[in-house]
């Protein structure tokens, strides 16, 4: 049976299952279910396919109502079920360079709402960081969320791999009067690092004062973050499973020595990363 096309996303270049999937807020299993697979590998996509982003079964009612004002006068009390996607529909992917003043500018909002969206607590964004412009990345619409929450026991993980075997030489929090937002774990350059999770690669590059990073989206909008690398050694859209290498520990950016500087952040915001490594 056919839906109509607010129960699709129509596939990009570039794009890939995973990353769709989570810009809609959707769990692997439904997302699955929907589109008759039943894992990431079976999902064979190009540009212009059409991937099930909304459960088929909520189409049955919105049929009737259609039908309706073909036969008879048209019945403008009925809400028009193609409205309601809209919600999760609209998101923005931050490039270099960008600000929440300019990415506000261009879509004609107001910084405080995409801080309020997205539950941010600063302007500070990052490089592949997805930003609702329209809707929240919550399953609840409005609802806020504080550091408490993020950090609350149904948030948090203990199965993360470990992503690079050395030392804690620097922790989360203030650091000389700045926010540090992750911890920095010094080791010998060239020592593997490794993917914490399972997951997609949304940046591989040079970031200003990062050096050499690698941002990793996972599922539940967690993202890792791994800077100062010598090499990295995965691409743009790369999947990664846990454990797997991604890169090397090096010095580049503002560094002192070779160390990772890892983050690891829910919905945008950075919380400390000895809440789920055990170090």
């Amino acid at each position: 049976m056919e839906l109509p096309g607010e129960y699709y996303h129509v596939v990009k270049a570039g794009e890939n299952p995973y990353r769709i999937s989570q810009n809609y807020g959707l769990s692997s299993k439904d997302f699955f279910a929907w589109n008759g697979k039943s894992s990431w590998d079976e999902f064979s996509i190009h540009p212009g396919d059409k991937l099930v982003i909304k459960n088929p079964a909520s189409h049955e009612a919105p049929v009737v109502v259609k039908e309706e004002p073909q036969q008879s006068a048209p019945a403008p009390s009925q809400p028009a079920p193609a409205e309601e996607p809209v919600v999760v529909s609209k998101t923005y992917k931050v490039k270099k360079g960008d600000t929440l003043y300019s990415i506000s500018k261009a879509h004609g909002v107001t910084v405080e709402d995409l801080k309020t969206r997205n539950n941010l607590t600063s302007n500070s964004i990052f490089v592949g960081q997805t930003l609702y412009i329209v809707g929240t990345p919550s399953a609840s619409p409005g609802a806020s969320v504080t550091l408490s929450d993020l950090e609350g026991t149904q948030m948090i993980r203990d199965d993360l791999f470990t992503p690079v075997q050395g030392r804690v030489t620097s922790e989360f929090g203030l650091r000389r009067g700045r926010p540090h937002k992750g911890i920095d774990i010094a080791a010998k350059s060239g020592t593997p690092i490794y993917a914490v999770l399972d997951g997609v690669v949304v940046f591989s590059g040079v970031q200003r004062g990062y050096g050499n990073v690698i941002v990793i989206e996972h599922p539940d909008f967690v993202m890792t973050v791994y800077a100062h690398n010598d090499r990295n050694l995965v691409a743009l859209g790369d999947e990664v499973k846990k454990g797997q290498q991604i890169a090397e520990v090096g010095n580049t950016g503002k560094s002192t020595g070779p160390h990772l500087h890892f983050e690891y952040r829910i919905k945008g915001q950075a919380i400390n990363p000895r809440k789920v490594l055990k170090l």
